[in-house]
């Protein structure tokens, strides 16, 4: 069963940043979260000290946070991955 994909108003506002840089890496972005839906554990690494996972795309970084009892992945932020983790 697929899992739920929501997203923090943070990320929703960094993905449309990315769509008007580069629309092709905003739809990666967007078709790779759905592809990982069904197991995202088996696509995704976990961040040190933090209850948070991470998803690479290109040069783009996901980090998610996945809410396990009602199958929710919670997009957290969204950048390029230089500068995504000084944002946490």
């Amino acid at each position: 069963m697929p899992w739920d994909i929501k997203w923090s108003k943070t990320a929703e506002n960094q993905l449309r940043k990315i769509f008007r840089l580069n629309k092709n890496i905003a739809q990666q972005i967007v078709t790779k979260l759905e592809e990982i839906s069904d197991n995202p554990y088996l696509f995704t690494e976990k961040l040190r000290g933090v209850n948070l996972r991470k998803l690479r795309i290109g040069n783009y970084q996901v980090i998610l946070y996945l809410e396990e009892q009602k199958l929710i992945i919670f997009v957290v932020q969204v950048g390029p991955r230089s500068n995504i983790y000084g944002k946490l």
